[in-house]
């Protein structure tokens, strides 16, 4: 892990007109009351998906939630950072992908563990237009997980 993340802290609910907390699994975050999360069950990873004409939302859960693989290391716009994110240490990054309908993708990785192996969430919002960076950042400041006690 890099030796000075970015420290990102909370998110205030009353600065955002129209949000809601979701609660899914050990998390939440806070999104627009529009979101209306589908529980998508693949072969590999299951998701939670939000999608319209303007925005692809996706979390998933578990050690085999993407990562900021080689693939997506090869944009020329392709930019990572490290954070602490509501004390959960993050990977936070960005590319355009001229490929896809959905072009500008931001992403987060929770490590759940605070250790790059093990249990993590990975949220990526993916949109048509590049307007969107503080939209994602508003959602990935506001993720928090539940103490899981063993």
């Amino acid at each position: 892990m890099p030796d000075s993340p970015v420290i990102i802290r909370g998110f205030d609910p009353h600065s955002a007109f129209d949000w809601k907390r979701f609660d899914i699994g050990n998390m939440s975050f806070y999104a627009p009351k529009y979101f209306k999360m589908e529980y998508r069950r693949g072969l590999d990873l299951s998701s939670w998906v939000y999608k319209d004409s303007a925005i692809e939302f996706r979390i998933y859960f578990g050690p085999d939630s993407p990562n900021a693989s080689g693939i997506v290391q090869r944009f020329p716009s392709y930019h990572k950072k490290a954070a602490w994110v509501n004390d959960i240490y993050t990977d936070l990054w960005s590319y355009e992908d001229e490929s896809s309908d959905y072009r500008y993708v931001f992403a987060a990785r929770f490590y759940i563990e605070n250790k790059p192996k093990g249990d993590a969430v990975t949220i990526y919002l993916q949109s048509t237009n590049n307007d969107q960076r503080e939209f994602a950042e508003k959602i990935f400041s506001s993720v928090k997980f539940k103490p899981v006690f063993h």
